[in-house]
């Protein structure tokens, strides 16, 4: 059997820890069936969750990314409101790709 240690009770006050009184606290539990077993994840399902981490962990950084690039654009290329007052799309040329940003610009009145 496995058990969790963060769902195990201690007593309150216990700061001692021996490996005899472990035991015997251990030992309480399971006599009282208060012991929470848990499974240990297969190779398998490990390697799951590390690829579903490392997609979230991507995602993040994508949005990150984008969100630190609008604001750059935002700084060197302030919007301009064209003749409606409404969105005003401009191009900027990034590296070697050219990318169309939406600048949404209120005008007074």
């Amino acid at each position: 059997m496995v058990a969790a240690p963060s769902k195990l009770r201690r007593p309150v006050g216990d700061r001692v820890k021996t490996d005899a009184k472990d035991a015997l606290h251990l030992a309480g539990l399971l006599k009282l069936g208060e012991i929470v077993q848990v499974t240990i994840p297969s190779v398998s399902q490990e390697t799951s969750r590390d690829l579903v981490r490392a997609r979230e962990d991507a995602r993040s950084d994508l949005m990150s990314a984008r969100h630190r690039l609008a604001k750059l654009l935002l700084r060197q290329h302030p919007p301009q409101p064209n003749v409606e007052g409404g969105e005003r799309p401009f191009e900027v040329q990034v590296g070697r790709t050219s990318m169309m940003v939406l600048c949404i610009s209120k005008t007074p009145g």
